[in-house]
């Protein structure tokens, strides 16, 4: 299957983690976007209002990781920002922590790589053993 997708017989993306193969037309279904994919994992979880505190907590994941998501990458837009404190989409955290947990587990974190790509999709290094080259030469 991999070969086929390699040579473009096959069209497909991977997203967190897993490999997402476009059916033909007999079948129904492209590959999900972000907010497929939030909706079939994390449906549950939308329009609930989670501080940053307890998605640290809740996700797991280090409070400075969750503000640079919010504050530098605009991964997660709040729902209530004029109040204190600021109350994010619990499913939006969720969808990001999941991805964050699956990278560090497979050792492959991307130090300074973007969580996501402009689609708001898993971001794919495109040269990973370079990266990981350059990081074993730095230390």
């Amino acid at each position: 299957m991999t070969q086929l997708i390699s040579a473009g017989m096959i069209s497909a993306k991977k997203e967190a983690g897993e490999i997402l193969v476009a059916v033909d037309k007999n079948g129904t279904r492209e590959p999900k976007t972000k907010a497929e994919f939030i909706n079939t994992r994390f449906g549950t979880l939308q329009s609930h209002p989670i501080t940053i505190s307890e998605a640290t907590k809740k996700c797991d994941v280090p409070r400075s990781t969750i503000k640079t998501w919010i504050y530098r990458n605009n991964y997660i837009t709040p729902i209530f920002s004029d109040k204190y404190p600021a109350c994010f989409d619990e499913a939006d955290i969720a969808y990001c922590a999941q991805i964050y947990h699956q990278r560090k587990v497979a050792g492959t974190g991307f130090f300074g790589a973007p969580l996501l790509d402009e689609n708001g999709l898993p971001y794919e290094l495109k040269h990973p053993d370079l990266a990981q080259y350059r990081r074993k030469k730095k230390e």
